[in-house]
């Protein structure tokens, strides 16, 4: 993600609040635009014409059900309907709704507020590897209720954005980041409290005119890869193998993934592993990855290391097998403390139920380290040390030392920013 320039929101606890800055371009102070400018790529509201894909072929209208799953709506009289009547429409075949007179020429969407159904969500998918900005506005009118409002990628753990709108409220912000093909980007309304409401939602896809990638340092997704051999495609240039030491190279080393339409992940083996070609150029670093560690170790096992023992640089993520954690597994983060003796600095969280399908981002800024799970901020914590790397990234193994505790687990959508991104509030 790139942040474009603007005030950074970052608190000392590392990295619960959003990293959006403000799109510089025309409308109001926001630094939003009301209009999708000459650079656009996407218009929602400008697409919306009440079929499946809208008339742009790139747009969905989903309910957001609050997990990993979505329904689709249906179109009717030229809306989109989901779960209990959520509705998706254009505010120009809607100008005396309170909703619309707010944020003319934007959807309207309605939401029935209902805990148990779905939440109204707009969906972009992106078609080609190329860095974009998002530019969103939301306007919840006087007499409707808060909304919780939404940005993610891919999945709810993915998060990019989490903000309220009170009644009479309008939220705008914008992102730029580096989109892969078929990242699906998402805004989902959620209304408080359980009642409905209504708000009004516009979001544009603008080329932001920058070198693709921007800050995406790599990205193993899997989704369209056949992973036979040595070669993992890496979409953002970091230049991953496949090391197998002790499976035939053309051993198909596949396993079902998280999520039925991104395809396949990767199975690790001890001897397996993914392998850089090259340190990653980093400072802030966000590393994040779907994991499922089917049969934890006795000693733990290293998930991620970039760790420069020499030069004390890095950051290494490892399983840690403990009895002082309720689950009896922990997930640590550590960098090099010291050179000579060798030593490391590091702090854990538990990790239960490795056995599932889990997101994990670990952030890396300003001498904190923040892990999440499944979307939400479990703990950050101080942890001196330089972030920039002198090691090349190795995913299932220590690279420089430690080579017996390796994974034995799958992995899905694995990147890493230059950036710190968000946690879930």
């Amino acid at each position: 993600m790139v942040l474009v320039p603007a005030l950074v929101l970052l608190t000392a606890s590392g990295c619960s609040e959003s990293l959006f800055g403000a799109h510089t371009g025309t409308g109001d102070d926001d630094g939003v635009p009301d209009s999708c400018t000459a650079s656009c790529i996407a218009d929602a509201a400008a697409s919306f014409d009440g079929s499946l894909n809208g008339a742009g072929g790139h747009w969905r209208y989903l309910g957001d059900q609050r997990d990993r799953t979505w329904a689709p709506m249906v179109p009717v009289a030229g809306a989109m309907v989901g779960d209990a009547d959520n509705r998706i429409e254009r505010c120009t075949d809607k100008p005396s709704v309170a909703a619309c007179t707010g944020l003319p020429g934007a959807l309207l969407v309605t939401s029935s507020g209902a805990s148990s159904m779905s939440d109204p969500a707009l969906e972009y998918t992106a078609p080609e590897a190329r860095v974009i900005q998002l530019a969103l506005h939301a306007y919840v009118p006087g007499n409707s209720v808060e909304h919780r409002v939404r940005l993610y990628r891919n999945s709810r753990e993915d998060v990019l954005f989490t903000t309220s709108a009170a009644p009479g409220a309008t939220v705008a912000h914008a992102i730029t980041l580096d989109a892969l093909p078929g990242d699906r980007f998402l805004v989902a309304l959620e209304p408080s409290g359980g009642r409905g409401g209504t708000a009004a939602l516009h979001l544009f896809v603008i080329d932001a005119k920058q070198t693709f990638p921007s800050t995406c340092q790599l990205a193993v997704t899997f989704e369209d890869s056949t992973v036979i051999g040595p070669t993992v495609d890496d979409l953002c240039g970091g230049g991953f193998t496949s090391i197998g030491t002790t499976m035939q190279p053309t051993s198909p080393l596949l396993s079902t993934g998280p999520f039925p339409y991104q395809g396949m992940a990767v199975r690790l083996d001890p001897g397996l592993y993914l392998f850089g070609a090259k340190p990653l150029d980093r400072g802030d670093a966000t590393i994040q990855f779907w994991i499922q560690d089917e049969a934890p170790s006795a000693t733990g096992a290293w998930v991620f290391s970039d760790l420069d023992k020499v030069n004390a640089r890095g950051l290494g993520i490892q399983f840690k097998n403990t009895s002082g954690s309720p689950s009896g597994l922990q997930l640590e983060a550590s960098v090099v403390s010291a050179t000579n003796p060798l030593m490391y600095a590091s702090q854990s969280i538990d990790f239960a139920n490795p056995q599932d399908w889990r997101f994990v981002r670990v952030v890396h800024t300003g001498g904190m380290v923040t892990f999440c799970l499944d979307g939400a901020r479990v703990m950050s914590f101080p942890l001196a040390g330089p972030a920039a790397p002198g090691s090349v990234p190795t995913f299932g193994r220590n690279g420089g030392a430690d080579v017996t505790d390796q994974l034995s687990g799958n992995l899905d959508d694995v990147r890493v920013f230059s950036d710190a991104l968000p946690c879930n509030e």
